[in-house]
């Protein structure tokens, strides 16, 4: 078993250097052809922008009532603090998560107060 493991290491080091080569170093490139190879992480799935971009960017955060009137809650200043923020004021409604509220987490950029949902 080990001395099959010893074969392949080389083998996959040299695949691994042949793909470094031929797309480069940067980040973009790199997520781009492993995306192309894996499928998109579900997070990228519809955006332009990497994982952790979408990660630590800011954005507004409107809730909507299972009687679908939207609440605009404010900017978190991340997507997980805006996750925070939607389950926070669904607690404090008193509703379930599966009442059937919605949320919907716009991306802020220099340019759009919504330029993406998320």
């Amino acid at each position: 078993m080990i001395n099959r493991l010893l074969k392949i290491k080389p083998a996959g080091t040299v695949i691994m250097a042949v793909i470094m080569l031929t797309f480069g170093f940067s980040n973009s490139v790199r997520a781009d052809f492993f995306d192309f190879l894996f499928g998109a992480e579900p997070c990228k799935v519809g955006s332009k922008y990497t994982c952790d971009q979408l990660d630590r960017a800011k954005y507004n955060v409107y809730f909507y009532t299972p009687e679908d009137q939207e609440k605009y809650l404010g900017v978190a200043i991340n997507l997980a603090s805006a996750r925070i923020m939607s389950v926070q004021y669904a607690n404090q409604l008193g509703l379930k998560r599966d009442a059937g509220w919605q949320t919907v987490f716009c991306l802020k950029t220099n340019n759009s107060e919504c330029e993406e949902k998320h």
